[in-house]
C-alpha cells in the first residue's frame, strides 16, 4: 500500500475522491483517514483553509489520476 495525501477544502471534493477510488481500486482495496467529514464541515467558517487527508492506495499512479481529474493537490508520502 502507498500513502498519498490529498488537499481538500469541502465535503463534496472528499466524496468525489472516495467515489473515484471506489471505481479505480475497488470498494475494499483502499483505506482512508477517519473523521474527515467532521473536520471539513468546520472549515465552512474559514473558506481559505484546507486540510490534508491521507489515503492508502494499492497503486501510487492513482495519485496523478486524482490530481488531473478532480483538480486537487496530491502528495506522495515516502516509507508507507
Amino acid at each position: 500500500m502507498h500513502r498519498i495525501q490529498v488537499e481538500l477544502r469541502d465535503v463534496a471534493a472528499w466524496y468525489a475522491v472516495i467515489r473515484e477510488l471506489n471505481q479505480v481500486c475497488g470498494a475494499g482495496n483502499w483505506k482512508g483517514q477517519n473523521h474527515v467529514r467532521r473536520r471539513l464541515e468546520h472549515l465552512i467558517w474559514d473558506p481559505d483553509k484546507s486540510i490534508w487527508v491521507w489515503f492508502d492506495v494499492p497503486d501510487v499512479t492513482i495519485s496523478s489520476w486524482l490530481a488531473v481529474k478532480l483538480a486537487v493537490q496530491v502528495r506522495i508520502l515516502p516509507n508507507k
